[in-house]
């Protein structure tokens, strides 16, 4: 962190060349494809949540450093 409370890397910035960026890359083709071939706004979105459904989304754990779980969760509110 920061003096000022600010990460000093972005998320996208902590990811490893031999696997997220490859996965990074091929989750940002797929939406971009999708994209491509939504005619709408809306029908981009029903696209992108029938690719990626919530329930499929997995949440992964980061190193963040010094700051603890329970700082973070003080910060977000």
């Amino acid at each position: 962190m920061t003096p000022k409370g600010y990460r000093k890397h972005k998320f996208f910035q902590l990811l490893t060349d031999d696997i997220g960026n490859p996965h990074l890359e091929k989750h940002l083709a797929s939406v971009v494809a999708l994209m491509r071939v939504s005619k709408t706004w809306d029908g981009f979105k029903r696209f992108l949540a029938q690719a990626f459904p919530p329930s499929r989304i997995k949440q992964l754990e980061m190193e963040l450093g010094d700051q603890g779980d329970e700082e973070i969760l003080e910060d977000n509110g």
